[in-house]
């Protein structure tokens, strides 16, 4: 692009000048706005594209159809502009670790008794979790159990979840047994 002036003598030395502008368009450029997803697995993800340079109206070949409901992964992407020039990319969509729980049992002791007790770890997702258990507490470990089932429901801050169930049971009850003789 640019201006551009040409001479033209002829044979008797006549001379004729002219210029002529030639528009060359900016370069193509884009920024991408990505929302990662909330939950793993799951299609939350977000995408937008902000186009300037170029020549509108412009085309873009997106390796999706919705840009609202993106699952992680790579998304390759082509513009092509009004004269036909393109500009190739591609945007990352990432998301959390799947939300898990490792459990540690302490059991019941003797038979009846309330010596019980369940300890989380948990792993993935986006901290800060919050934890409810189905006996009403809302701590991450919970003790001084009787035997029976417990549900918990472990919640991160994008408000995905995971439940896991752990039944502690009484041991046998303790019995004995004298005889005379």
């Amino acid at each position: 692009g640019g201006t551009y002036v040409v001479t033209v003598t002829d044979s008797l030395n006549c001379t004729a000048i002219d210029s002529i502008s030639i528009y060359q368009a900016t370069v193509i450029s884009v920024t991408s706005t990505v929302s990662n997803v909330l939950c793993f697995g799951d299609s939350s993800g977000t995408s937008s594209l902000v186009i300037t340079g170029g020549t509108a109206p412009f085309s873009i070949d997106f390796d999706t159809a919705d840009t609202n409901a993106l699952s992680a992964g790579t998304y390759p992407y082509t513009i092509t502009d009004n004269d036909g020039c393109t500009f190739n990319d591609s945007l990352t969509v990432t998301e959390p670790a799947a939300l898990s729980m490792d459990t540690v049992i302490t059991p019941i002791y003797c038979a009846g008794d309330s010596t019980g007790a369940i300890n989380i770890t948990a792993n993935g997702g986006t901290v800060p979790y919050s934890f409810s258990w189905s006996s009403g507490q809302s701590t991450k470990d919970i003790a001084d159990l009787k035997a029976g089932s417990y549900t918990l429901t472990l919640s991160d801050s994008n408000s995905c979840t995971d439940f896991i169930t752990v039944a502690l049971t009484d041991p046998p009850a303790f019995s004995i047994s004298i005889s005379e003789d």
